[in-house]
């Protein structure tokens, strides 16, 4: 390892750059350090080779986003834990699936941003979820005697994780319209990996209002940070939004048209 200067950083996004290390993420890492005032930063090889940059402060600071992200996974993953319950699935099987609903989504948003999958540098999904299987266990019969119960946990996980999903993209350096596909991804994808796993028509292939609360919760998003809103105000505000889209639409059964098979209308025999 050794510590670089404030001079050579150009350099090294060049090299790196040329080694095809993947240069977006590292580039929008230096220019964020050297914005903020940074004049040095640590330089080291992981066991895969791959080049990466960080600074003095190994752990990240507890943030709202970090909250968020939390009760996102806990409610996905109670959400596919519920879901399993009713398949014939041993317990194993059932924090499989609640794991998958959990990390689904942000999986695929980190592979399109080109970054190490979130869970593979951090055990806190994996221990969130067995959390989220010994809750199941124990306060079932409380907690799921309503039966919206499970919709009512896949709706708050949709909505937090599209808010996570929209804030790392634009941490990033993503523009507006990919940070939106990427929270829609991160809220949705997950829950797909549950349906077909179980073998249920995934809820994002159904005439509910589901993706499309998503692209709503990204726009309040960025209107509330065009007013320069606070942080917290605004992923609340987003989720928010998200969250009672979606239960209004269910609630006085709003959806999209469904599509007719094509050619059976006025169709000669």
């Amino acid at each position: 390892m050794r510590t670089i200067a404030k001079q050579e950083t150009f350099e090294l996004v060049e090299v790196y750059y040329n080694q095809g290390a993947g240069i977006p993420p590292l580039s929008t890492c230096l220019m964020k350090h050297l914005k903020k005032g940074g004049t040095r930063l640590q330089v080291e090889k992981s066991p895969l080779t791959t080049p990466q940059v960080r600074q003095s402060k190994q752990h990240m600071p507890m943030t709202f986003t970090t909250i968020l992200d939390f009760l996102g996974t806990l409610t996905f993953a109670i959400s596919g834990i519920r879901l399993a319950s009713g398949k014939q699935i041993d317990w194993f099987g059932a924090y499989i699936i609640g794991l998958v609903t959990a990390i689904g989504g942000g999986t695929l948003r980190d592979l399109l941003l080109n970054i190490t999958p979130f869970w593979m540098l951090d055990a806190k999904y994996f221990i969130t979820t067995g959390l989220a299987l010994v809750v199941t266990l124990l306060f079932k019969d409380k907690i799921f005697k309503l039966g919206s119960t499970l919709f009512l946990f896949d709706t708050i996980g949709l909505g937090l994780f599209t808010i996570v999903g929209i804030t790392k993209s634009m941490d990033a350096g993503l523009p507006i319209w990919v940070s939106i596909i990427m929270g829609t991804i991160t809220g949705t994808l997950g829950g797909v990996v549950r349906d077909v796993l179980l073998n249920e028509v995934p809820l994002l292939f159904r005439r509910d209002i589901y993706a499309l609360a998503c692209v709503a919760g990204g726009g309040v998003y960025f209107v509330c940070k065009y007013l320069d809103l606070p942080t917290g105000a605004t992923e609340t505000i987003a989720a928010s939004v998200v969250i009672a889209l979606r239960l209004v639409a269910v609630k006085f059964h709003i959806h999209l048209p469904k599509l007719q098979p094509i050619g059976e209308q006025g169709s000669t025999p």
